[in-house]
């Protein structure tokens, strides 16, 4: 492509300033085959915005039409062509396009600076691409963009941060002495339209229905999902019904409802906390891939059995260092005002109860204290189970009778990748000292308690210390710590298949 005369360059300036206007801009690529004397145009006109369509295009020469063809193929017999598109548009758009393009052996000391481009309007991102000539070498290039940056490299990519005009010029020095001496140079400039981006807003956002009425009031928890791997990124209030999550990534997501009734106890029917697809758990969940903004709404399941009895349940949830708890969307104040006191407590997390028939009974939401508590269960067989998108789960039997009507200090831990270690636990007082410890760790305990055993697991849930005490008398324990490493760790007293005791320990 070389430079046109005056008149042209003007022409092709105003046309490329109201193509801009207009959001449609013609231009075109081309290769010589100077073998056969052939010139293969590629039609690359573009709409800033990508809402137009090219419809019609028109190819001339020295004014006079030779294609009426997206991509023409040209049988040349000239030294220098002066060629023009012509594009139509929809909406009634259109643009043009000419260059001169030079076919002949040149002259041996000449050079020619020319190049073409092709722009990512998704980036505003140009790939430049020198078509420079010379008999010679060409020792050197220089790009202006015309935003204050330049390039020495010969095909260089250049991102533009602002939409506009700009004239892009490339000058190259030549050479027929190995660079010893400059022969030639020469200077190419054109003018480019980089359109303005339109970012799309990747969002989900939909209403949440407690069967043909809006939910007053409640919680939705974005999970994002990766190669089956669920992280809670963010949670929002559900109001009147609605939620929204917005300036999102681009990327796989599901929701999770979690209605809230203030302090009703026995609302009709249940409803319970339900993921987007209408289902109880992830593993069965709606995955929305988003990369823009889309519709997902929620109807929470519900149980229209009236489930009353005498029973009472209660236990506690924890999560090990290590296992990739989202403190920053579960541990805060969802529903109220109250702090969290304790370290290595999991707050606001599902607990589901299922009768022997397989249906959810009720649910309850673990408080600020890990805590959790089920009141007026029915008497029989019953299943506690824990939901936490992305980690499996052991479930925990809880029968009741007349006899024993009453379950507590259930122990749920929340680990790396499964809600394991659901034990009926017996609170008992322990002192461990030192704490910090060093090559020796005291743990004074209840004497009366048999069969125990010490375990101590470190951040990644890796048991790095494990002794049995069978049939102790000794009502301290002295354990050597000497081969542990440096750093954070959870001791764990187990009774038989129970841990009685967990505390959080230092090196």
């Amino acid at each position: 492509m070389k430079k046109l005369n005056f008149i042209l360059l003007i022409i092709t300036l105003l046309i490329s300033n109201s193509a801009f206007s207009q959001n449609c801009i013609a231009y075109f690529t081309y290769t010589i085959d100077s073998n056969n004397q052939t010139i293969q145009f590629t039609d690359s006109s573009y709409s800033t915005d990508n809402s137009l369509t090219a419809l019609n295009w028109s190819w001339t020469i020295n004014g006079t039409v030779f294609s009426d063809q997206q991509n023409p193929i040209l049988q040349y017999d000239t030294t220098i062509l002066n060629v023009c598109l012509y594009v139509d548009f929809n909406q009634n758009c259109s643009s043009s396009f000419c260059d001169t393009i030079y076919t002949s052996i040149y002259p041996i000391d000449s050079c020619i600076a020319d190049f073409t481009y092709t722009l990512d309007t998704s980036t505003n991102t140009i790939t430049f691409n020198s078509t420079s000539y010379t008999n010679g070498t060409i020792c050197d290039y220089f790009w202006d963009f015309d935003d204050g940056i330049n390039s020495d490299l010969e095909n260089p990519a250049h991102t533009f941060l602002s939409p506009g005009t700009y004239s892009v010029c490339l000058h190259i020095y030549t050479s027929l002495n190995s660079c010893f001496s400059i022969i030639c140079e020469d200077t190419y400039c054109e003018t480019i339209v980089i359109p303005n981006i339109i970012i799309p807003d990747i969002s989900i956002s939909g209403n949440v229905y407690a069967k043909t009425a809006l939910l007053p009031e409640g919680i939705a928890v974005l999970n994002k999902v990766e190669t089956d791997n669920y992280t809670a990124i963010s949670y929002t209030h559900i109001t009147n019904g609605f939620y929204t999550f917005n300036n999102l990534d681009t990327g796989n997501y599901t929701v999770y409802a979690i209605p809230y009734f203030g302090d009703i106890e026995n609302y009709y029917p249940l409803y319970y906390p339900t993921y987007a697809g209408n289902t109880a758990h992830y593993n069965n969940a709606l995955i929305n891939y988003a990369d823009t903004a889309i519709t997902q709404n929620i109807s929470l399941l519900h149980n229209n059995d009236i489930n009353h009895g005498f029973g009472y349940i209660s236990g506690k949830v924890v999560y090990d260092e290590g296992s990739n708890f989202e403190t920053n969307i579960f541990n805060q104040n969802w529903f109220s005002s109250a702090k969290l006191n304790y370290e290595g407590v999991a707050q606001n997390i599902t607990i589901l109860i299922y009768n022997n028939c397989g249906k959810i009974i009720d649910y309850s939401l673990s408080d600020e204290n890990g805590n959790f508590e089920f009141k007026n269960v029915p008497l029989g067989f019953n299943l506690i189970y824990t939901e936490k998108a992305g980690k499996t789960t052991q479930s925990f039997p809880a029968n009741l009778n007349q006899n024993k009507d009453t379950i507590q200090n259930i122990l749920i831990h929340i680990q790396e990748t499964e809600i394991i270690n659901v034990e009926n636990i017996n609170k008992i007082e322990a002192n461990i000292y030192p704490n910090p410890f060093n090559d020796f760790l005291n743990i004074d305990i209840d004497n009366s308690l048999q069969d125990l055993s010490i375990s101590i697991i470190d951040i990644t849930g890796k048991q790095v210390f494990y002794r049995n005490f069978d049939n102790t008398h000794l009502n301290i324990l002295k354990i050597k710590t000497n081969l542990i490493k440096k750093g954070s760790y959870v001791l764990l007293v187990k009774s038989g298949n129970s841990i009685i005791f967990r505390k959080k320990i230092i090196k």
